[in-house]
């Protein structure tokens, strides 16, 4: 009988000891909630989803408290969070401007070639790995819709074998943007209307053959722009456009022989 009650009793007391050290330890090392970190997580949406440049709401909470970083970074709380955030911090927070996900890809058009006849996973990640993607062009959109797939907000449908994203669902969550394995998603200020629709580093030649739509470093925006707000850098192969120089004039859009540049519709 003895064998069977010793054990217990050595696990009992084992358990009641652990007990103890972790309520000393805890009592010891605790450490006071900072009331500002929490007044400020309260204010910010709890998606957790990266877009200020933090893994989490709770970090960028601390280091707003901390002094370290803008209080207005949170896009998909917008103005609202940041008058709040304001509020918990007895400060004037500027409101910042909306940003949406923007897709930089058009259809390759009648021009667009098929390599070969993908039947695997259906996955922009999946066929991007096998021989640079199934289409001729190596740095366009699959089509997949692996950025539809995390979208939470139905902001995100494919045309023409394209994503497409609804400015006017878009949340910002910047979901999008990590899961497109071609890097083709980025976040545009809404008044940054005009932009260029290819990210190919395919040379000009390469790029006529697979692309109706493509860049092909021409210049011919850079040199129509008045204000030097796009530019190719040496050995880029495609345009790209300074939002905080552009003025929207639309000189680019129109001298642009290959349509690659376009000026979208103003949204909220």
């Amino acid at each position: 009988m003895l064998a069977y009650i010793i054990p217990i009793l050595i696990f009992v007391l084992l358990g009641a000891l652990s007990g103890v050290i972790l309520v000393f330890a805890s009592r010891v090392l605790y450490t006071p909630a900072d009331e500002t970190v929490e007044k400020i997580v309260a204010e910010l949406p709890g998606l957790n989803c990266g877009a200020c440049g933090f893994s989490g709401c709770e970090g960028y909470a601390a280091a707003i408290a901390g002094g370290s970083v803008a209080p207005n970074l949170c896009k998909p709380g917008g103005v609202k969070t940041a008058e709040g955030i304001g509020a918990a911090l007895g400060l004037s927070v500027a409101a910042p401007v909306r940003e949406v996900a923007y897709v930089h890809c058009l259809s390759c058009g009648d021009k667009k070639i098929t390599k070969f006849d993908y039947n695997g996973v259906p996955a922009c990640y999946a066929v991007s790995r096998l021989y640079g993607g199934s289409g001729g062009c190596a740095y366009g959109c699959t089509g997949y819709g692996d950025c539809a797939k995390v979208c939470e907000y139905g902001a995100i449908s494919t045309l023409s074998g394209v994503a497409v994203i609804d400015s006017s669902l878009c949340n910002s969550c910047g979901k999008c943007i990590g899961a497109c394995p071609r890097g083709l998603i980025t976040f545009r200020k809404v008044n940054a209307v005009t932009q260029v629709t290819c990210k190919s580093d395919d040379d000009g030649k390469k790029t006529r053959t697979v692309c109706q739509n493509g860049c092909i470093a021409c210049k011919v925006c850079v040199k129509k722009c008045p204000t030097g707000a796009i530019t190719i850098a040496d050995g880029q192969r495609h345009a790209e456009i300074n939002p905080d120089e552009c003025t929207n004039c639309g000189a680019c859009a129109a001298a642009c022989p290959r349509h690659c540049i376009v000026q979208l519709p103003v949204c909220d």
